[in-house]
C-alpha cells in the first residue's frame, strides 16, 4: 500500500495546473482527514453578531420604506394630474354644453325662457338679420318681368301664376340599392298640365336642388308647359322647412293659386294655397285629384278674380278634393 503525505498530493495539483479547492480534503500520513478544531464564540461574540443583524435588517427596512414612499408619491402625482386634468374637461363640458343647450332650446321653442331673454336683449332681431343673407331667396325678384320673357308678345296681359310643387304633388320618386332614383307620374299629371299652360303662367317651385329636379321636369314636361323653374336656392328656409315665397315670384300675389302636398311649405303665404294628398303610392293609377281639381282652377283663369285669397277663404280646411266635392255639391 503506497502513502502519499500533504505536502506529495499538493504537488501533484500544481503539477496538473490546479488549485486545490475548498471541497478537496487533506490526509495525513495515516489516511485519516485532518479537521480543523471549530472555534467556540464567546458572549462579546455573540452580542456583536446579533448587533450586526440587527443594524442589516435595519438597513433593509429603511430601503424598502425608501421605494414604497417614492412609489407612493408617484403615484399620487399621477392621481392629482388625472385629477386635474377630468376636472378640467368636466368644467370645459360644462361652460361648452350648457350654452350649446340653451342655443339650441331657444331656436326651436320660440316661447321658451332663452328665445324669450335673446328677444327682449335684441339678440333675436340680430340673429335673425344675419342668418336672412343665407336662409332667403338668392334674389329678389325670382321672376323676370312679363315683358321681358322671349316669345311672349309685348300687348299680352298677364295671366294668372299657377305655383306647383313637384315631389309627391305632380311624381313620386323613390330610391333602392338596385334602381337608384325612380320616378313616376301622378295620374293625369300630362293632361292637367297641357289644360293649365293654356289659362296660367305655370311655375314649378320645387325644395330640391336643381340637380336633382331638373333631369325629371325635363322627363316630365317634354311639350314645355313649364314657364318657370325654381329649386331649392330660391326657397326661404324657416324652422327646418324650405318654404315657397310668393312674395318674391315678381307678380300680383293676389292672382296667384298655389298647389302643394306639404301645407309648412306654404307658411308665408298660406291664403293662396290649395292642398292637395300627397301621391306616395306609384302603383295607385285610379289617383284623380288633378283631374277632379281642373275646373275649378279653369274658372279662375275664365273668371278673372283678382283676389285669390278671398275666393279661397270660403274653402278653408278644404283640400283639393274636397272643393271638387263642394263644387260638385253646389252644381246638383
Amino acid at each position: 500500500m503506497i502513502s502519499t503525505s500533504v505536502t506529495s498530493v499538493h504537488r501533484v495539483v500544481l503539477m496538473l495546473g490546479k488549485r486545490p479547492s475548498s471541497t478537496c480534503r487533506f490526509f495525513s500520513s495515516n489516511g485519516k482527514a485532518t479537521v480543523p478544531p471549530r472555534r467556540l464564540m464567546n458572549k462579546n461574540d455573540r452580542e456583536a453578531l446579533r448587533a450586526a443583524r440587527k443594524e442589516r435588517a435595519a438597513h433593509t427596512m429603511e430601503a424598502k420604506k425608501g421605494v414604497e414612499s417614492s412609489t407612493i408619491t408617484a403615484s399620487s402625482k399621477g392621481t392629482s394630474a388625472n385629477t386635474m386634468m377630468m376636472d378640467g374637461r368636466f368644467v370645459f363640458g360644462l361652460g361648452a354644453g350648457i350654452p350649446t343647450f340653451l342655443l339650441a332650446w331657444g331656436i326651436f321653442d320660440e316661447n321658451s325662457p332663452p328665445a324669450k331673454f335673446a328677444n327682449m336683449i335684441g339678440l333675436t332681431d340680430q340673429i335673425s338679420s344675419f342668418t336672412d343673407e343665407y336662409t332667403r331667396p338668392n334674389h329678389a325678384k325670382l321672376l323676370p318681368d312679363w315683358g321681358d320673357i322671349p316669345n311672349v308678345p309685348k300687348d299680352m296681359a298677364t295671366p294668372h301664376t299657377l305655383v306647383i310643387d313637384l315631389e309627391n304633388t305632380l311624381v313620386n320618386s323613390t330610391w333602392d340599392r338596385k334602381y337608384g332614383w325612380r320616378h313616376a307620374k301622378r295620374p293625369g299629371v300630362d293632361q292637367f298640365l297641357s289644360t293649365m299652360a293654356q289659362y296660367y303662367e305655370i311655375v314649378v317651385y320645387s325644395p330640391s336642388v336643381q340637380g336633382l329636379a331638373e333631369p325629371v321636369l325635363m322627363s316630365l314636361d317634354k311639350n314645355g308647359c313649364i314657364m318657370h323653374r325654381l329649386y331649392r336656392e330660391a326657397t326661404h328656409y324657416i324652422n327646418g322647412v324650405y318654404c315657397k315665397d310668393l312674395n318674391s315670384l315678381n307678380r300680383n300675389v293676389n292672382r296667384i293659386v298655389y298647389l302643394d302636398d306639404d301645407p309648412a311649405a306654404a307658411k308665408l303665404n298660406p291664403e293662396n294655397l290649395i292642398p292637395v294628398k300627397p301621391y306616395q303610392d306609384p302603383s295607385d293609377r285610379n289617383d284623380n285629384t288633378l283631374e277632379r281639381i281642373t275646373p275649378f282652377l279653369v274658372e279662375i283663369a275664365r273668371e278673372e278674380y283678382n283676389d285669390v285669397p278671398e275666393l279661397l277663404r270660403q274653402f278653408q280646411g278644404m283640400d283639393a278634393d274636397a272643393i271638387a266635392d263642394e263644387l260638385e255639391r253646389r252644381v246638383e
